[in-house]
């Protein structure tokens, strides 16, 4: 029996995410050493947020749609599935849990065709959105990016919002909206998501999320 390509690029994709074979402690990744983000990809590897496997961690690789939803809800602890009503969605794929709970949370949604496209490499507006969807940081500074109008008005408030917030900044002026967002880059900002809310203080936020409350470190 022939597998394809693409059943085998899935299938690695997903090792990296659960490193179901190998674990790999983050130090001793062959491609992070002197990598920008060498030392908050240690953190969250060790944190058992997201694995590298086989030795490597592919800072520099696009990350999935599918990837995310499995770090948000490691990150977040979301338990309860939501029904899958999505085309392209099978209990059989490895994040399939993990997709129904941040669809249950509000956190991703469908196209209007009824396709979530798990597969599908996520763009930095994107992940943007569904960061904030749980932050719901709020922020009405006016960020003045080169590249502000190629923002999609979907994500406009959310994406300067995490800006307000220091969440996400732009990179020599650019906010870079629809290029997608690397495995590296993806990490950091969960890095920045973290520093941000541990900030703050629950006990004066009228409906502040209770799950933050018991938030990792």
């Amino acid at each position: 029996m022939k597998i394809s390509k693409k059943i085998i690029s899935y299938f690695l994709v997903s090792l990296l995410v659960f490193g179901t074979f190998i674990n790999v402690d983050a130090s001793s990744f062959k491609d992070t050493s002197g990598h920008w983000a060498e030392e908050v990809i240690e953190k969250w590897v060790s944190e058992g947020i997201i694995n590298g496997y086989d030795g490597y961690f592919n800072p520099d690789d696009s990350i999935t749609r599918g990837d995310v939803a499995v770090i948000l809800c490691r990150y977040k602890k979301y338990e309860t599935i939501g029904q899958n009503t999505f085309k392209d969605l099978s209990f059989d794929d490895y994040f399939a849990d993990e997709v129904l709970k941040l669809s249950y949370e509000g956190i991703i949604y469908g196209d209007v065709g009824g396709y979530i496209r798990p597969f599908d490499s996520i763009t930095r507006e994107e992940a943007f959105v569904m960061i904030n969807r749980i932050c719901k940081f709020k922020g009405n500074t006016v960020k003045q990016f080169a590249d502000n109008d190629l923002i999609s008005a979907w994500a406009r408030d959310d994406v300067l919002a995490l800006c307000a917030n220091h969440v996400v900044n732009g990179s020599e002026g650019y906010i870079n909206p629809t290029m997608n967002i690397t495995r590296a880059e993806f990490v950091q900002v969960v890095e920045n998501m973290n520093k941000a809310v541990s900030q703050i203080d629950f006990t004066t936020v009228i409906g502040a999320d209770d799950q933050w409350l018991g938030k990792i470190k």
